[in-house]
């Protein structure tokens, strides 16, 4: 057999999938959000035996936070997903603990305080509110549900840091030393020092193992946990993030354990982008294969963003406060912006995702509407058809060859999106 024979065969057996075949397909395999939560259809029994399960938001909508709170719940009540998984760190993530399980909600402002002084999207009432509902579901779950926030990132407040390093530390009777550097050092707010101090002590704490576990008792995982993230405080934050999740894991044995997670698109992403691994293909490749993205796309509406540098500039304060009479919500702060969203190169400040048009045709105006990707006979399998974002707001595949589903498995389309609103 010569090569151009051989070549003709290959050709006439690789599947052509048509738009008419990818319509059909996605006719198929679509419905209303929160219904689809309730049926065993899109989300089957495939969907549940996942032990990671991400979904994936552009930050600065409203929407996201119900489709969060509804998803998480089910995956919880149904499928003994017990772990959150929450774009913040371990300190943030302790003040959120306590929050679900004292009711103190001054906790709960500690942590949006936080987001709001660094202008962070994080800062916005549907997300506060949100937390505000996880509480009352927390209170009305058995033991065996109950759920803990696992805060992954790096850290993201050096003065919650230092508040969470004194509250672990508080028996200092074993190396005061290095424990009286690396509080210095996280009072200077000196990155490079407390990467090094941390590395020392966690060294110190390491060798004399039984020492520390006795004088630091239930405080002795944490401790090793924040130490190993404050070493790695100048590693790049998708690998972080990857490393956090995994000393977690292996310091409460936690490997055969459900875990959900909310973050940003781009950590959701199961394999490389813009010459990047995210956290999200970090955890499939080293932690579980039977890990599934769930990624939202959003159309026609509005952005909570960050009035801040750049954004300054190319936006006046005059046409700022001409679009706060559209939304009261932004009429009292100077930090934040509703910006006009729409799927469109046009607009320098959004993205494009080609065909997206496709999706809309089967899904109603201000819908939250669900398409499950994966399935044998699915072009999603042989195409990168939603795979990729243009735009200012843009991803490319690292690798061209790649297909939709080895990225995610299912889109969530919010169309008429509305801002997040300002906290």
């Amino acid at each position: 057999m010569n090569k151009y024979t051989l070549l003709f065969i290959l050709l006439f057996h690789l599947p052509v999938f048509s738009q008419k075949d990818v319509m059909t397909f996605l006719k198929k395999n679509n419905g209303e959000l929160y219904a689809e939560l309730q049926k065993n259809t899109l989300f089957d029994a495939g969907f549940s035996a996942n032990r990671y399960v991400f979904l994936g938001e552009i930050h600065g909508f409203a929407e996201p936070q119900q489709v969060d709170l509804a998803l998480f719940k089910r995956l919880n009540s149904r499928d003994s997903f017990n772990y959150y998984i929450a774009e913040m760190d371990d300190a943030k993530a302790w003040l959120l603990n306590e929050y679900l399980s004292t009711g103190n909600e001054t906790l709960l402002e500690d942590v949006f305080y936080s987001w709001k002084q660094d202008t962070a999207q994080w800062s916005n009432k549907q997300y506060f509110e949100k937390f505000q509902q996880l509480y009352a579901y927390q209170k009305t779950l058995p033991a065996q549900n109950k759920f803990t926030i696992v805060g992954v990132d790096k850290p993201q407040d050096l003065i919650i840091t230092l508040r969470y390093f004194k509250m672990l530390f508080t028996k200092t009777s074993l190396f005061v030393d290095e424990v009286r550097q690396l509080e210095k050092a996280l009072e200077e707010q000196s990155l490079s020092l407390i990467e090094q101090t941390a590395k020392i002590l966690l060294g110190r704490i390491s060798s004399e193992k039984d020492a520390a576990q006795q004088v630091y008792g239930i405080n002795y995982v944490n401790i090793t946990l924040l130490l190993n993230n404050l070493q790695g405080i100048n590693q790049s934050r998708d690998f972080s993030m990857y490393q956090n999740l995994k000393n977690y894991v292996a310091a409460y044995e936690l490997e055969k354990k459900k875990m959900y997670g909310f973050l940003g698109v781009f950590h959701c992403l199961q394999t490389s982008y813009n010459n990047v691994t995210p956290f999200a293909q970090l955890v499939k490749m080293n932690m579980s294969e039977k890990t599934c993205t769930i990624l939202g796309y959003y159309t026609d509406g509005f952005i909570m963003m960050p009035y801040i540098g750049q954004m300054k500039q190319m936006l006046p304060a005059a046409v700022v406060d001409q679009m706060k009479g559209s939304h009261p919500d932004f009429a009292n702060t100077d930090r934040y912006v509703a910006l006009p969203y729409s799927n469109s190169q046009s607009n320098p400040f959004m993205e494009k995702v080609a065909e997206i048009e496709k999706l809309e045709q089967l899904a109603q105006p201000s819908s939250v509407h669900v398409f499950r990707l994966t399935g044998k006979d699915s072009p999603f399998n042989k195409q990168s058809t939603y795979a990729e974002v243009n735009g200012a707001m843009g991803i490319q595949l690292t690798n061209k060859s790649d297909v939709t589903t080895k990225a995610f498995q299912y889109i969530v389309l919010i169309r008429n999106v509305n801002p997040a609103s300002p906290r």
